[in-house]
């Protein structure tokens, strides 16, 4: 995961203090609970995006040849793979 829990735990809790200064939520829950149930599904997320890059990597195995001879660019096959599998599967990343 790209982000420690307590940087999680930090951008919960921003986005909390903003859309209650705005005035763009009333919670029907307490702010703890509400901040603990957004911060396990922002690492959910998280935890998905983590998974495709590990099977986007075993996927690239597959060309590694090409990858080391230099005729294929290993960051632009990374992404193509990835943006194809988030398009199949429906996924926001």
């Amino acid at each position: 995961m790209r982000l420690r829990e307590e940087e999680i735990h930090r951008v919960v809790a921003r986005i909390l203090r903003v859309w209650q200064e705005e005035k763009l939520m009333k919670p029907l829950v307490s702010v703890p609970a509400l901040q603990s149930a957004l911060q396990s599904t922002f690492s959910s997320d998280l935890q998905v995006e983590d998974r495709l890059n590990e099977e986007v990597e075993k996927m690239l195995e597959a060309y590694k040849s090409q990858i080391d001879s230099g005729s294929i660019d290993r960051h632009k096959m990374f992404q193509m793979i990835k943006s194809q599998l988030i398009k199949e599967r429906n996924l926001v990343i």
